[in-house]
């Protein structure tokens, strides 16, 4: 006794691509042979690989690649005009033009200005060093504990 399971499909509904893929998809654990019968009609004999199958397992998921393929091949038509756009930008996409450099250093007055802020700076750090205005240091920061408290050998 032989262990064949033959399903026939509908090529008005199911094309002959669809019913393909649909079968391939069960040739891991399954010899398939599909055999067009006539221009509407093709048939799909399924057999196992090794020991038995299950023919409302092999039929139920037969049926159900059908359908998932017959969605695939609809989502693969309604994006083709997509991706022949895409093709075709990736082909004919041109190099960008490279940016122009940026004019290093600065302007003269940039250049002014810059100096100008510095001479301010200076004389502030002037005027503070040399004590005038404020008296150098107020909070008696800069001393040292030995000058501040004193030496601990004194006492």
């Amino acid at each position: 006794m032989t262990n064949i399971l033959k399903i026939s499909a509908d090529l008005k509904k199911y094309p002959l691509g669809i019913v393909r893929y649909a079968s391939y998809a069960l040739s891991g654990n399954l010899f398939v042979f599909i055999r067009k019968i006539s221009a509407s009609k093709a048939e799909i004999s399924f057999s196992p690989k090794k020991g038995k199958m299950d023919a409302k397992m092999v039929s139920a998921d037969f049926k159900k690649n059908l359908e998932d393929e017959t969605l695939r091949d609809f989502i693969w038509e309604a994006n083709k005009k997509l991706r022949e756009f895409l093709i075709l930008k990736a082909i004919t996409a041109q190099e960008r033009a490279p940016e122009p450099e940026k004019a290093e250093g600065l302007t003269p007055e940039q250049e002014k200005e810059l100096e100008k802020l510095i001479a301010e700076v200076e004389e502030e750090i002037k005027k503070e060093s040399s004590g005038a205005g404020g008296g150098g240091d107020p909070l008696k920061i800069k001393q040292t504990w030995e000058e501040k408290y004193g030496d601990e050998s004194e006492k």
